[in-house]
């Protein structure tokens, strides 16, 4: 009981902090994806300054027993695809409530923190996440949104 209310209050303190971002799953197969919210982001698409910090929570239900887990970034643009690094890329260090090992069919509720470099440009680009196994990095859920990077 406790767990389940820890996701519900992570899960409400994330709406009331966050813009609800619409996103494409781009091949989840570890999760179903419920919703993603990005924060500090006041307008879509989120217009996000370059050499700040954001937090991008995605609420998820897990479709398989997963054990550690990663974090990967990629920013998508001009036909490339650019790692992201993350502040910490260590995904059970990151769930909100009930944490690794993933068990199938709870809800979980991750905060990603993601920096934005000073050196990608001001460009429209489009932010690929993705979580993944970190003993063999099997995708769990994938999902992309555009941004706007400014200063």
């Amino acid at each position: 009981m406790k767990k389940n209310f820890a996701v519900i209050f992570a899960v409400v303190a994330a709406v009331l902090k966050a813009e609800l971002i619409d996103y494409k799953d781009c091949g989840s197969k570890g999760a179903v994806l419920h919703s993603v919210y990005l924060h500090p982001c006041s307008k879509l698409p989120c217009t996000l300054q370059r050499g700040q910090n954001y937090s991008v929570n995605v609420n998820f239900t897990a479709e398989a027993n997963i054990g550690e887990l990663t974090s990967v970034a990629h920013a998508l643009f001009e036909d490339m695809s650019v790692p992201w690094p993350l502040p910490d890329s260590n995904s059970c260090h990151s769930m909100n409530g009930p944490g690794c090992p993933l068990v199938t069919g709870h809800v979980y509720s991750t905060s990603i923190s993601i920096n934005v470099p000073q050196v990608i440009p001001q460009v429209r680009l489009v932010i690929k996440l993705e979580m993944v196994t970190t003993e063999n990095l099997h995708e769990v859920f994938c999902l992309v949104f555009p941004a706007i990077l400014q200063d």
